[in-house]
């Protein structure tokens, strides 16, 4: 057993008993805090990487209590979607019953970790009272307009038998499965992004609290491209049949550029209707049915070499200029703005925008958002709320039918009629996307009650905005759709501010061997061997003492044995000081006042830096500052002590100096910090106590 187990085992159960990190919401602190952590799939024990991310949260959210905030802190079990559904069934169970298992499991390893999370609040997506409002907003957003039933192709996964995003695709390969990835057309349900594009790209300069990195990040959902389109045809082509060619205003010269075209754009579907009997005519065919199947998705990035990239032979002729240029193909070309031209090798010099304006091009600004397909051909995800009607079709689901229940949540099967025709209708087959079950969870985890609308909640309304947003650089894919919903929302006059999340650093990767740490990939050390032999303190300290959070951690033996040698540091510190003051019985020498200063002042430093090393979101600074200031206290407690310069009316005054300590320190290890407090007499909990002035 752990050394600290039972110390940990013990605040654990109290904090839990006294609901000690339930925010108080008194009038009396109107300083309020609310701390989003990014939701988990609940399909897998807990990892090293889950741990860096709820520990820099719990961090922060511990130190905001202690500087007088209320405080909310919470997160969210992503439940439905495709993650917990294979993971059942490699596990040959259903997937409700297997979810609802491993989601009281997370719950478990989060609370052994000691994170202080307000229970009441944390949701869990697969919940009839929570999905009901998930449901509500797809109504909400289809009434409106902004989602639509549209025919299109996407990347479908047959081993995973259900579309998946480009996001999830390396290499032609589904993330997931790493089985190849084909294209299929499909009926999905689409909410209209793109046509919002410039007021989210715009919005990305109003996050002032967000790190460059993330905005970056949000960037790469968001951006844009300027350039002139000019029309263009086959050379050679006796039907001559015209097509849009896009030139990028960074291209300086048609000397060095090749038209590089899509697998699905319109020079591409024009090559295939060509009659092409020679052999590289048909190579071409070739490549272009068999690229269809496998596609990475990704953009091609300007002077880029890249292998599925086809040399057509075919030459391009631009419309006002005498210029023929090279046709490419390239299976990873985003689709967004057509055929365009890249540069080829090194770029050259030339005025080739005076000429493009001379010739009447206009500039323009392409925005290259996505549509966001929300549904998926899967049994284990939120009920879309539309009902098949075989007289009026597409029909949504009134409202006070809802919520439109998931098979593992009725023993009966639901009858539904067409609120229309009165005809007999049938619920669609597909279900919801997880994002879009999670896309709101920063509204839902404001607000305790869910039987009443959390979009019309004023308990909500009152936290909104989330002050913080945790979560990795490698789930970035969040931001962007809390980003998109926030703006929604906020045109629906159910959000008074289109940003959500005032603040989002971000934070890099924990790996091994080189690889990320994931369940996916099965290379983390197991979180019960990790808490069994290290305790929660130690583990805790491990992911925030070596590198600060911008940078990835490489996982190994040095970093736990680094957080124990710091806390057994601390530890002997503490006990050296209240093993001796608590044995002091008569009066003495006592400590002059300069020596008070000194000590004083030095640790006054060190709670300034603490604080502005937290709040800059660089906690293994702060735990730095903390470490020197404990060794040079120990020195002077020290020299004190050999010297018997401490009488008993000493005891209160380094009493308060060693609550300095614990206080600073019980954001990181806040079980030995209760445990030493209670010795001190401190009163409470050092978990709600107050930062030293």
């Amino acid at each position: 057993m752990s050394k600290f187990s039972d110390i940990e085992n013990k605040w654990q159960e109290l904090w839990q008993k006294e609901n000690c990190f339930e925010p108080i919401q008194e009038p009396s602190r109107p300083n309020r805090f609310y701390s989003f952590d990014s939701a988990p799939f609940p399909n897998g024990r807990i990892h090293v990487g889950h741990i860096r991310n709820y520990i820099l949260g719990d961090v922060l959210a511990r130190y905001k209590r202690l500087k007088g905030f209320d405080v909310l802190h919470v997160t969210n079990f992503d439940a439905f979607g495709l993650p917990n559904e294979l993971a059942a069934e490699l596990c040959m169970e259903d997937p409700h019953v297997y979810t609802l298992r491993q989601i009281k499991q997370f719950r478990d390893d989060l609370q052994r970790l000691g994170i202080s999370y307000a229970w009441s609040y944390v949701k869990s997506t697969c919940d009839p009272n929570y999905y009901q409002w998930t449901q509500w907003l797809f109504l909400k957003l289809y009434s409106s307009g902004l989602i639509e039933l549209r025919k299109s192709e996407s990347p479908w996964c047959p081993h995973c038998r259900t579309t998946i995003s480009h996001h999830n695709i390396e290499g032609g390969l589904c993330e997931r499965c790493e089985n190849a990835v084909e294209i299929k057309e499909k009926t999905h349900w689409v909410i209209r992004t793109s046509q919002f594009s410039e007021n989210l790209f715009s919005s990305i300069e109003q996050l002032n609290g967000w790190s460059p990195r993330a905005k970056k990040l949000l960037s790469s959902f968001f951006s844009t491209t300027e350039g002139y389109y000019a029309t263009a045809f086959i050379e050679g082509n006796s039907e001559a049949v015209l097509f849009d060619v896009f030139i990028p205003k960074t291209i300086n010269s048609f000397s060095c550029a090749k038209v590089v075209s899509s697998l699905d754009s319109s020079v591409t579907n024009i090559l295939l209707e060509l009659n092409g009997g020679v052999a590289k005519n048909r190579e071409i065919i070739g490549f272009i049915n068999g690229k269809r199947k496998a596609r990475t998705g990704g953009p091609l990035r300007e002077s880029s070499v890249d292998d599925t990239l086809l040399d057509t032979g075919i030459k391009i002729k631009i419309n006002g200029f005498d210029v023929c240029l090279p046709l490419w193909i390239s299976c990873n070309m985003d689709t967004t703005v057509g055929p365009q031209l890249i540069v080829n090798g090194n770029a050259c010099s030339g005025d080739l925008i005076k000429d493009l304006e001379h010739a009447g091009l206009e500039l323009s600004k392409v925005y290259l958002t996505r549509d966001w397909c929300v549904s998926r051909s899967r049994d284990w995800g939120t009920p879309i709320p539309i009902l098949n009607c075989p007289q009026c079709g597409p029909i949504p689901v009134p409202e006070e039918l809802l919520p439109m229940l998931h098979r593992s949540h009725s023993t009966t099967a639901q009858v539904y009629k067409c609120s229309h025709c009165g005809s007999a209708a049938q619920p669609v087959e597909e279900t919801l996307d997880c994002f879009f079950d999670d896309c709101w969870c920063f509204i839902s985890g404001a607000a305790r009650d869910m039987d009443a609308n959390p979009f019309l909640s004023s308990e909500a309304l009152n936290w909104l905005p989330a002050n913080y947003f945790h979560a990795g650089y490698d789930t970035y894919v969040y931001l962007h759709i809390y980003q998109l919903i926030s703006y929604l929302l906020h045109k629906q006059n159910l959000l008074l501010e289109p940003i959500q999340f005032i603040s989002y650093s971000g934070h890099d990767i924990i790996k091994t061997g080189g690889k990320k740490i994931s369940k996916r990939y099965k290379n983390g050390p197991r979180f019960a061997e990790l808490i069994e032999n290290y305790g929660a303190d130690v583990l805790r300290l491990s992911v925030v003492l070596d590198t600060g959070p911008s940078k990835p951690l490489e996982w190994n033996d040095h970093i736990t044995k680094r957080a124990q040698r710091y806390l057994s540091e601390f530890t002997d510190m503490a006990d050296d000081v209240t093993n001796h003051i608590s044995n002091i019985s008569a009066a003495g020498i006592t400590l002059t006042d300069n020596d008070r200063l000194l000590v004083e002042r030095e640790l006054d430093a060190m709670l300034d830096k603490t604080s502005r090393f937290i709040e800059g979101y660089r906690p293994n600074a702060a735990l730095n500052v903390i470490q020197e200031s404990i060794r040079e206290f120990h020195i002077n407690f020290s020299g004190f002590k050999e010297n018997n310069l401490i009488a008993l009316n000493d005891v209160p005054w380094l009493s308060s100096q060693l609550k300095k300590f614990i206080i600073c320190l019980s954001p990181f290890v806040p079980h030995i910090c209760e445990e030493l407090w209670e010795r001190l007499g401190g009163g409470g909990y050092v978990s709600v106590a107050s930062w030293p002035n």
